[in-house]
């Protein structure tokens, strides 16, 4: 039986609010949501009931359409936010026929979480969808901790009414305990309460990313200058530290030991004489350390009736800290994981032949990349991205692809797929670039966001003439035209949403035709992506697409073959 997880479960069960006056769009949203899996969907054409079944409903999440006839869409989205009618971890998505900056920043200033423009496109339906629940989930999962977070300090405040006083005002404190805006806020506030109520001269939280790999989050206390936050420990003091957690909590005089260096002199220095520890994991493991020092001379007896408040703070210092350390630790072994494989090269280059529609040449190729744990390559991108080292996965690949392009046949060109971010480093694509002997032509992604169209442009123009760009995806969003206006690019890479079935559509021939038009005008050329039958390749011939991809043309491989006229 398969395990179905949280967000899973939201989706299963979510009730989503559709209101449209258009029974057309209504019905496409409804197909496109019921398609993958979203069953609870509640529509209606008329805004002026908009607010009264937000009432009833209680909805997940609402898809509104901004421009109906009175009540609009922005007065009906302004209501259920400035009269609490809506929770304010409502998702709201906004739908308008606008594409300019000032519709969005008005949906989202009158509390839209996030815009799509009409016509909406389905993949862009799903992940907003799928990405405003699970961040609904997020927000419900953490008001449940903090309410059961209350109840925990509201029973150890029953359990200590009759206790020292010390201990009654670590009890109110932790009454007050709240999670910060980030982990090393929320370590610091525990630390700074914990030294205060329970007279320790420096508390301090650690966070494991491995066995020798633990890093000071927080720290509090007469001695906190000496813990070097945000800078890992010595690896020996690392691995002693999560051999000893490994087992359970602990207290011990405090002894500095020669292979911790200077780390354990700063401590001797300051006085610390004795140290207790509280280990903070949860059912995947060790994720940290609650630990809390002083500078009296106290015997076992006296840091053994210690240590039960400190298990009581790690407690609770658990339960607020737990989501941050989790994901730490998790962004430490993808880093890790995206590390082994640019240093391992678990990775190699395909190319997929760019051909003639009319004559069926083979005019260029596209170099693609598969990894040896075949991780699908959008995947590992994006994890690379996540933990700051997508540029440097990027140079790699396009490094072994440009090793590999030498055995090409012909003089056709080379596409290389490159972010802005790498683009604008002077240091890299240059000398990436160094050695080519053919004509490169560098794809950016409609879906990649762009800062600055002019520096974009100057640092592509400073590549030298050889070097020609490209707009991938385009028609997959609306912020592929304004690459496309800004950045005046060679090629126009016609998605694959757009060339599926056109033989079949009107619809798209007509939105391909309009751009076929517009590629006429402004000089650059359309090249199809994702063409499989002869059909849709000889409906984009006939309607002025000059070149093309796809499985009908030629597979990306490691051994090119010339593609099939």
């Amino acid at each position: 039986m398969r395990v179905i997880d949280a967000a899973e479960e939201l989706d299963a069960r979510a009730t989503i609010l559709v209101v449209d006056d258009e029974q057309a769009d209504v019905r496409l949203l409804e197909r496109i949501l019921a398609r993958e899996g979203y069953l609870n969907i509640v529509t209606t054409t008329d805004s002026g009931v908009a607010v009264e079944l937000v009432r009833q409903l209680r909805p997940d999440l609402i898809l509104l359409d901004l421009h109906m006839p009175d009540p609009d869409g922005y007065t009906v989205l302004r209501s259920l936010r400035s009269e609490g009618i809506a929770h304010p971890y409502l998702p709201i998505l906004a739908l308008g026929a606008d594409d300019d900056a000032s519709a969005r920043r008005r949906a989202l200033s009158y509390g839209g979480n996030d815009f799509l423009s009409m016509p909406v496109d389905a993949d862009e339906v799903i992940l907003q969808t799928r990405n405003l629940l699970e961040t609904r989930l997020l927000h419900e999962t953490l008001e449940e901790r903090n309410r059961q977070l209350a109840a925990q300090v509201q029973g150890r405040m029953t359990e200590l009414a009759d206790s020292e006083a010390g201990q009654i005002d670590l009890a109110r404190w932790l009454g007050r305990l709240q999670a910060g805006a980030t982990p090393e806020e929320t370590a610091t506030v525990i630390c700074e309460g914990f030294a205060q109520t329970a007279r320790f001269d420096v508390v301090s939280v650690v966070s494991f990313l491995s066995e020798d790999l633990a890093i000071p989050l927080g720290a509090a206390g007469s001695l906190a200058s000496v813990v070097p936050l945000e800078v890992p420990l010595p690896r020996s003091r690392a691995r002693y530290l999560w051999e000893r957690a490994s087992q359970g909590p602990w207290a011990e005089p405090w002894v500095a030991r020669p292979e911790d260096a200077a780390y354990g002199l700063r401590f001797t220095h300051g006085g610390l004489k004795a140290a207790l520890y509280a280990p903070l994991r949860d059912d995947g493991g060790l994720l940290g350390l609650l630990i809390a020092g002083t500078t009296s001379e106290l015997t076992n007896d006296e840091l053994s009736r210690r240590l039960p408040s400190l298990l009581q703070m790690g407690s609770l210092a658990r339960a607020v800290l737990l989501p941050a350390l989790e994901s730490r630790r998790h962004q430490a072994s993808l880093r890790q994981t995206i590390q082994a494989v640019i240093g391992e090269s678990a990775f190699w280059p395909v190319f997929q032949p760019v051909v003639g529609l009319s004559d069926g040449d083979v005019v260029g190729h596209e170099a693609l990349t598969r990894f040896t744990d075949e991780t699908r390559p959008d995947v590992r991108f994006a994890e690379a991205s996540a933990v700051g080292l997508g540029t440097g996965l990027e140079e790699a690949c396009i490094r072994a692809a440009v090793s590999a392009a030498n055995a090409l046949p012909g003089n056709g060109w080379l596409s290389l797929n490159a972010s802005p971010d790498l683009i604008l480093d002077p240091g890299r694509l240059p000398l990436l670039l160094r050695d080519v002997m053919r004509l490169v032509v560098l794809e950016i992604t409609e879906h990649v966001a762009i800062d600055d169209y002019t520096q974009l442009r100057a640092a592509i123009d400073r590549l030298g003439g050889r070097v020609r760009l490209a707009i991938d995806d385009a028609g997959a969003g609306f912020a592929s035209f304004r690459h496309i206006i800004e950045l005046r690019p060679d090629f126009v890479k016609v998605d694959i949403g757009l060339v599926r079935g056109i033989d079949l559509d009107a619809s798209r021939q007509a939105l391909v035709a309009g751009m076929s038009h517009f590629a006429t005008k402004t000089g650059c050329t359309l090249i199809a992506e994702g063409i499989e039958t002869e059909g849709e390749r000889k409906a984009l011939r006939d309607l002025g697409v000059m070149f093309g991809q796809g499985y009908l043309l030629g597979r990306p491989d490691r051994l090119i073959k010339s593609a099939q006229a």
